[in-house]
């Protein structure tokens, strides 16, 4: 008979957890452990989302502060901007960046680019962010307050704060006629030619002349405004023969004074292409015996052959013409003796009227 004590003791776990009462309080004690970390871990969660609560609320209310302290000095400051703007003398009392000659500075790059946003723009959306509307309206604030504080003629000074932004506005309005005057829907046609808005013309060239004349010689964009003055004053029409070859004289003469500053710069452009055409049509014919017997309205010779009046240079197309067919033929004469003028002259193009157009 063997015996009991002698026997090894084996034992394993769930049996030991079963038998021993030790064993029970240690699996009592892992759970409580377990349990208590598992609740610890929540509570500290619990924690960290009232910190992130409290941060969220702390933020937007500093958010929400800043945004009406934002809104109060914005509030304050349009106040004061239209203090300055509706004062006298506004340097006095807002400084110098309210002042009347630096806000129109301002003005005037804006419509700049306002003008070169109209330029660049090709379909009718783009147009309609650039409107001729918003440009004339601008150009016209900036030379109303420039009659209305005149700045003393100081040099630099006067140059930039009062001549520039005047220049500008004229060109600016220029352009808007210019782009009025060249715009399909508004030409006069007949047959296999066309004419410009007369009107438009006659205004641009007026602007542009105008701006012109307050340029110094050493602008470098005077011979081009010039150029444009003419170009459109010999689309409008009323101009003397003398006054195109003298502004035609000017006008080529303004491409001197900034060469030395600039060098040489480009001299083939449209306005100028087309203007020194007719310049040469017009002295060819002033040798012609037809320009000693120039008659005017009221059927007397001209005296002197440079006060004879030019109608509107308008375009014929050449490959609009049927064969064989002189280009006077295709120009309705009706039209031309309606316009204002003693001698018409037309521009001559290889190219039916689609293509140029």
């Amino acid at each position: 008979m063997t015996d009991e004590s002698s026997k090894p003791f084996v034992c394993d776990i769930q049996g030991c957890y079963s038998r021993f009462p030790t064993a029970k309080l240690l699996q009592q004690h892992k759970r409580t452990v377990k349990e208590k970390a598992h609740q610890e871990a929540h509570a500290e969660r619990k924690c960290l989302r009232n910190q992130v609560k409290e941060k969220k609320k702390f933020e937007k209310r500093a958010q929400d502060e800043a945004k009406q302290a934002r809104k109060k000095e914005r509030e304050e400051s349009d106040k004061r901007i239209k203090e300055c703007s509706q004062g006298e003398d506004p340097l006095t009392t807002c400084g110098e960046i309210f002042s009347k000659p630096y806000r129109r500075a301002i003005k005037s790059q804006t419509l700049l680019y306002i003008e070169l946003g109209r330029l660049r723009a090709e379909t009718e959306g783009q147009k309609r962010a650039f409107t001729h509307a918003e440009m004339e309206k601008m150009a016209n604030e900036i030379l109303a307050d420039c009659v209305s504080y005149h700045l003393p003629k100081d040099g630099p000074i006067y140059t930039a704060f009062q001549t520039y932004p005047t220049i500008r506005a004229n060109k600016s309005l220029g352009l808007i006629q210019h782009q009025i005057s060249v715009d399909k829907k508004n030409h006069v046609t007949s047959a296999a030619a066309i004419w410009h808005d007369e009107k438009a013309a006659r205004l641009g060239s007026a602007y542009y002349y105008k701006a012109a004349q307050l340029m110094s010689d050493d602008c470098i964009d005077k011979s081009w405004s010039l150029y444009r003055s003419l170009s459109l004053g010999l689309r409008g029409g009323g101009m003397t023969m003398g006054e195109v070859l003298k502004r035609g004289e000017a006008a080529e003469a303004a491409f001197e004074p900034p060469k030395l500053f600039f060098g040489g710069t480009t001299r083939t452009f449209e306005d100028r292409t087309f203007t020194r055409g007719q310049l040469s049509t017009i002295r060819d014919w002033l040798e012609t015996d037809e320009a000693g017997t120039c008659r005017d309205r009221q059927g007397k010779i001209v005296q002197n052959k440079l006060d004879i009046t030019l109608k509107p240079i308008g375009t014929v197309f050449t490959k609009t013409l049927r064969p064989g067919q002189h280009p006077t033929e295709g120009v309705d004469q009706s039209i031309v003796l309606r316009q204002p003028g003693l001698i018409g002259l037309m521009e001559m193009i290889n190219s039916p009227y689609r293509e140029w157009s």
